[in-house]
């Protein structure tokens, strides 16, 4: 059955969960709301949606409502729309509770968090969603990756995390690519070198019965390359570094809810 999905908030995110729905063969009629213009146009060119002349209009077509403002837009964006009790609520906004959802929009049912990765578009990734009881939401945000039910707002606070760390880690990459660079390496070939490592060594930690850890130091042995090169990292606190970005993260969206 053809659903009729609007998008509030036309941004990065929005077109990320857009080619997600049609890569993964969604035929849905999607609306746009006007916000964010350039991208809305470019995002109906490429995906055959439709943009809207306002929030509203968006809200009063559309049967499941998908909010992709940023968080400290959402108040501003609440005050200027209303949602009837019939619609589907699916927010992507980090940190806004499912509570400050409910509050602001006046509404108490259908209403649902989730948090899908750059990499939705892709098909990929990990796609958390709370609360998880109705099967309508589940189908829709299946094709953007591996879908977690979650029942606890504590865990999809985790998943939170670790989906907003994800953004950190193309810093990452490119960091270990811009090395290879500088030693005279072509680009594309320092991308491949660094990126199908990592690939494929998180499938390998992913399938394996063993922890990570476990994995890492039957390699990283002493006397070798890897362990040198491990040490160094140790010693410079770049291990370390992760847990304190994860530690800001966390408090920064205990202060947004």
């Amino acid at each position: 059955m053809t659903q009729n999905i609007g998008l509030l908030g036309i941004g990065v995110f929005a077109t990320y969960f857009v080619k997600g729905l049609r890569n993964g063969g969604s035929m849905d009629n999607i609306y746009l709301s006007p916000r964010g213009a350039d991208s809305a146009e470019r995002l109906s060119r490429l995906c055959d949606c439709t943009v809207l002349k306002s929030n509203q209009q968006v809200i009063d077509t559309a049967d499941i409502i998908i909010v992709c403002v940023s968080p400290h837009h959402f108040d501003t964006l609440a005050q200027d729309i209303c949602i009837p009790d019939t619609k589907i609520v699916i927010s992507v906004m980090a940190g806004v509770t499912l509570s400050t959802l409910k509050s602001a929009l006046n509404i108490q049912n259908n209403v649902y968090r989730t948090l899908p990765l750059s990499c939705a578009e892709l098909g990929q990734g990990f796609v958390p969603i709370f609360p998880s009881d109705n099967p309508v939401v589940n189908t829709l945000l299946s094709p953007l990756g591996s879908v977690y039910k979650i029942d606890k707002e504590s865990d999809f606070d985790a998943g939170t995390v670790a989906s907003c760390l994800a953004g950190s880690f193309y810093f990452f990459y490119d960091t270990l690519i811009e090395w290879f660079v500088k030693q005279g390496y072509d680009a594309d070939f320092a991308k491949v070198l660094v990126l199908d490592n990592i690939i494929g060594s998180a499938n390998f930690a992913k399938m394996c019965s063993e922890s990570p850890h476990t994995i890492g130091a039957k390699i990283a042995v002493d006397g070798t390359y890897t362990r040198a090169g491990l040490e160094q990292v140790i010693q410079s606190g770049g291990l370390d570094a992760w847990i304190h970005g994860l530690d800001i993260l966390k408090h920064k969206l205990a202060q947004t809810g």
